[in-house]
């Protein structure tokens, strides 16, 4: 008795096991993807104007569906920001060591400073199913900043006599920061799906600026 209750058990069990996962329905969940181009304001970074790009992929949680066709997705992708380089120059009386170097009179300083921003993005879409959607999440990016300076030591002629190029100073940060975005999307034909929008995403508590035009493989 003791060794038949088990055996009678365990084959109750292994019986109607499959029982239960065929109550388990699959996730109701619709996949795309997302191509798109991108121009980006770094201004506020100390450069310009880079171009970059995004790549996403995510899902549509049909289960989630609100009113007049409107849905809500999950989605995760890789977002370049761009890299873009920024000149500057200008003059400065010699310290006392550079003025020993040739009779310098004047030091031109010519500094460049590169920025580049890359990373990974997280977050939620909605979609209001009349060409509208929205955009947010967290923007997991490396930001890296290196400038460069040279010093031109010019003598009382006006003539260039020695040049240093000083060891470069770099600032490399890895942080997690928000975006939140809104744009227009038209179906083209069958699967595609036009896409525009703008994103602000925050990179080094300053704002920067996306527009972005591409393309949604989207089958629903």
């Amino acid at each position: 008795m003791k060794t038949t209750l088990p055996l009678i058990l365990g084959l109750s069990c292994a019986l109607t096991a499959p029982l239960h996962a065929e109550e388990l329905a699959p996730p109701n969940v619709d996949f795309y993807g997302e191509f798109q181009v991108n121009r980006n304001d770094l201004g506020n970074l100390g450069v310009d104007q880079a171009d970059g790009l995004s790549v996403r992929a995510g899902m549509w949680l049909n289960d989630l569906g609100g009113p007049w066709g409107s849905r809500f997705g999950l989605e995760a992708g890789l977002i370049r920001l761009g890299e873009d380089n920024a000149d500057s120059s200008y003059t400065r009386s010699p310290t006392a060591s550079e003025a020993g170097v040739n009779g310098a009179d004047v030091v031109q300083i010519n500094d460049r400073l590169n920025v580049k921003v890359n990373g990974l993005g997280f977050g939620g879409i909605w979609d209001s199913g009349h060409w509208l959607y929205l955009r947010g999440g967290a923007y997991l990016y490396d930001y890296k900043a290196t400038e460069r300076s040279q010093r031109v030591l010019i003598d009382n002629g006006g003539n260039p006599s020695v040049t240093y190029n000083d060891t470069p100073a770099s600032d490399d940060t890895n942080t997690l920061a928000p975006y939140l975005g809104a744009g227009f999307a038209v179906r083209l034909t069958g699967p595609l799906v036009l896409v525009a929008d703008y994103t602000s995403y925050r990179v080094e508590s300053e704002q920067v600026g996306s527009v972005s035009l591409g393309l949604r493989y989207d089958g629903k």
